[in-house]
């Protein structure tokens, strides 16, 4: 985290920094990374703060929404019927093929 912290910081006390990722508030050194990540970060230092929850409050979210997308997806590809863990399936540890006698 700490590459990204100086940048952000830079990023957010003015506009020309901004769009070219200035590593040093001068803008005389930028970084060689995609910016759109950046970019994302210094909203959120925009909205929440100079602190390190803020730096780390988008890579929460893109986690969640990407494994959220995964299931969206895995569940278009195989229906619920198909789910092995899907209770009355028989197929859950420690459950009977059965189903309840």
């Amino acid at each position: 985290m700490p590459i990204t912290r100086q940048p952000v910081k830079s990023m957010t006390q003015s506009w020309r920094n901004f769009f070219f990722i200035a590593f040093d508030p001068g803008a005389f050194v930028t970084v060689d990374k995609p910016p759109v990540a950046f970019w994302i970060q210094a909203a959120s230092v925009k909205l929440f703060g100079f602190s390190g929850l803020s730096l780390l409050h988008p890579e929460a979210i893109a986690g969640v929404l990407s494994v959220w997308l995964l299931s969206v997806l895995v569940a278009q590809l195989w229906p619920p019927r198909w789910t092995p863990l899907r209770p009355g399936s028989g197929h859950h540890p420690g459950g009977r093929a059965g189903g309840s006698q």
